[in-house]
C-alpha cells in the first residue's frame, strides 16, 4: 500500500478540506464530529469502536469541510481490506479482493449543499487518484440528495457505478398512543393481529409476556435468550442478522452504557420464541435485529411482539421508528414514510480496479433480468420463501 500522510489540509479557499487518518487525529475533532452526528451508525464512539474490533479495518479516513475557518460538513469512512462481493439473488457468484474506502450508513453529516457535496466527493475522487483505495463506496445515500447524483457523475465513464443498488427505506412516524397506530393500519390488518395475540394467549393458558432489556446488567441474559432464537432463524442460515459474537457484545455494551439499547423478547411458556432489537438514538427507535422461532410461526409471534415494541415506544413519547435497511411487508404494512436509498461506488483511475468495475456487469446484468422475470411472473416472493425455508431446513 503507497504511503500517505496521517493528515492533509488542502486550502481551496474559501473552503478547506482536512482529511483525517488517525484515531489521535480523530479525538481532536470530538466537538465537531459530537455536533454534526444524527445516526448511531455514524457516531463518534459507535465508529472508534468498529475500528478498534473489525481487524479488516485498516485505519480512519475522514474528512472535514471547513469554511472561513469554520467546520461546516464531514463525510465519515474507512479504509478497509474488503471485497466486492458479485452476486446473484441470494447465492455469491465471486469475491473480488479490493481496498475499499467505505463512507458509513448516515456518514454525510452538517451542510450538505451542492457545492460542499461536490467539495466532499471531489475529496474522495482525489484519494482515491493518489492510490489510497481501489474503489469508494457510500453505504444507503438517499436517492434524492444533493450528494447522490454527484457520487454517480463522478470523474470518468470508466469508473463510474452505472447500477447502483436502489431499495426502499422505511420509517414510521409514531403518533401518541397506539390507538393511533392502530387507526392508520387497514382493518383487514389490525383484525388479524388481534386475532393471532388472542389464540397466542388463548393456548398458553396466558402464559405470554413481553420483557424490555436495555441495561448492561442485561446482557448476559439477553445473549441467551437472542442466541436460542436466533439460531433457528432463516436469517442465520444465510449467515446474517443476530449472533452472539464478541463483536456483538462489544456493541451492545456500549449501547447499554450510552442508553441506546432496546432489547424486546416475546417468551411463550417461559421459553424464548421472538425478539426485535434497536438502537434509540436522538429520539429515532432503529431496528437492527427480528427474528422468530418457526416453531411458533402459526402465531405470527414477530407480529404479536411488533405491536407490544409500538406500545412501548409510544408510552415513551418516541418520534419515530426507522425500519433499517431492506424491504418487507411488515414495513409496507406499518410504515406512513418511504424513501428510496442507493450504495454506489467510484473506483479509481486504476487498471486494477477498472477491471474489478467491468466484470460486475455481467453478474448484476443477470441477477436484474432474473428478478425482473420473476417480478413479472409474480413469482419473487415465492422464490424467497421457499429460498428461506431450504436455509431453514439446512
Amino acid at each position: 500500500m503507497p504511503t500517505v500522510p496521517t493528515s492533509t489540509l488542502v486550502e481551496t479557499q474559501p473552503v478547506d478540506i482536512r482529511v483525517v487518518r488517525t484515531v489521535e487525529e480523530i479525538e481532536q475533532i470530538r466537538d465537531v464530529w459530537s455536533t454534526f452526528q444524527l445516526h448511531p451508525n455514524a457516531d463518534i464512539d459507535f465508529y472508534l469502536l468498529i475500528c478498534r474490533i473489525r481487524p479488516e479495518i485498516l485505519r480512519p479516513h475522514v474528512i472535514v469541510l471547513y469554511r472561513d475557518g469554520q467546520p461546516e460538513a464531514m463525510l465519515v469512512g474507512r479504509l478497509v481490506r474488503g471485497t466486492i462481493d458479485l452476486s446473484v439473488g441470494y447465492g455469491k457468484m465471486m469475491k473480488v479482493p479490493a481496498r475499499l474506502l467505505t463512507v458509513v450508513c448516515g456518514g454525510l453529516l452538517g451542510d450538505m449543499s451542492s457545492e460542499n457535496c461536490s467539495a466532499l466527493v471531489a475529496e474522495v475522487s482525489n484519494a482515491l487518484r493518489r492510490d489510497e483505495a481501489d474503489a469508494a463506496l457510500f453505504n444507503f445515500v438517499r436517492t434524492d440528495s444533493v450528494a447522490y447524483p454527484l457520487i454517480l457523475g463522478s470523474p470518468g465513464p470508466m469508473h463510474r457505478d452505472y447500477w447502483p443498488a436502489e431499495q426502499p427505506h422505511w420509517s414510521l412516524k409514531l403518533p401518541n398512543s397506539i390507538e393511533a397506530v392502530y387507526g392508520e393500519m387497514s382493518g383487514d390488518h389490525r383484525k388479524e393481529l388481534r386475532r393471532m395475540e388472542r389464540k397466542l394467549l388463548s393456548d398458553y393458558s396466558r402464559d405470554v409476556k413481553v420483557r424490555s432489556l436495555r441495561e448492561v446488567a442485561d446482557l448476559d441474559s439477553m445473549f441467551r435468550d437472542l442466541e436460542e432464537i436466533a439460531k433457528r432463524t432463516y436469517q442465520r442460515g444465510l449467515g446474517a442478522g443476530f449472533a452472539d459474537s464478541p463483536e456483538m457484545r462489544q456493541r451492545f455494551r456500549l449501547e447499554a452504557e450510552k442508553g441506546w439499547l432496546r432489547s424486546y423478547i416475546l417468551y411463550v411458556g417461559g421459553k424464548p420464541c421472538a425478539f426485535w432489537v434497536g438502537t434509540l438514538y436522538k429520539g429515532t427507535f432503529h431496528s437492527g435485529f427480528m427474528g422468530y422461532d418457526p416453531g411458533y410461526q402459526r402465531y405470527s409471534p414477530g407480529s404479536v411482539l411488533q405491536v407490544k415494541v409500538l406500545e412501548d415506544l409510544c408510552q415513551d413519547g418516541i418520534k419515530e421508528l426507522d425500519f433499517g435497511l431492506g424491504d418487507a411487508m411488515y414495513k409496507q404494512r406499518l410504515a406512513n414514510c418511504c424513501w428510496q436509498e442507493a450504495s454506489a461506488y467510484i473506483f479509481a483511475p486504476t487498471l486494477t480496479a477498472t477491471a474489478i468495475n467491468a466484470i460486475r456487469v455481467p453478474t448484476i446484468v443477470l441477477d436484474r433480468m432474473l428478478r425482473k422475470v420473476l417480478e413479472r411472473s409474480k413469482l419473487l416472493a415465492k422464490v424467497k420463501k421457499r429460498w428461506r425455508s431450504m436455509v431453514k431446513q439446512a
